[in-house]
């Protein structure tokens, strides 16, 4: 549950960002990306990139650009809410508790974009 939290704050923070913050609306432009964040144990949420506006979905999306699979909801939300959310990811990585299916480089774009909020 803690984990579906935390993607539901993930988007809210990112509409926001989107109107406020004009570095982070800047990088937006000319993207049309589908990312979804799920769990193997059921928690899922996505979110569209799309003419500079950041959409935010329950569920999983039905074709994502990028999609990160964490083994369970505990990893997760503990990857999103460390302090040191780059070393999290990579110590997931590392540990193979994500599985990243998609595009790699809109990954790093996503965590370019992460920076900015």
């Amino acid at each position: 549950m803690k984990f579906k939290i935390v993607l539901w704050v993930l988007g809210r923070i990112m509409a926001r960002a989107e109107k406020t913050n004009p570095a982070f609306k800047d990088k937006l432009k000319n993207q049309d990306i589908t990312m979804e964040i799920k769990s193997h144990d059921g928690a899922a949420r996505h979110f569209i990139f799309k003419e500079q506006t950041v959409r935010s979905y329950p569920g999983p999306a039905h074709q994502p650009n990028l999609s990160l699979n964490f083994k369970n909801s505990h990893i997760g939300f503990n990857a999103f809410t460390a302090k040191d959310k780059k070393k999290a990811m990579m110590n997931c990585i590392k540990e193979k508790n994500i599985d990243i299916e998609g595009n790699t480089s809109t990954l790093i774009w996503f965590q370019s974009l992460a920076k900015l909020i």
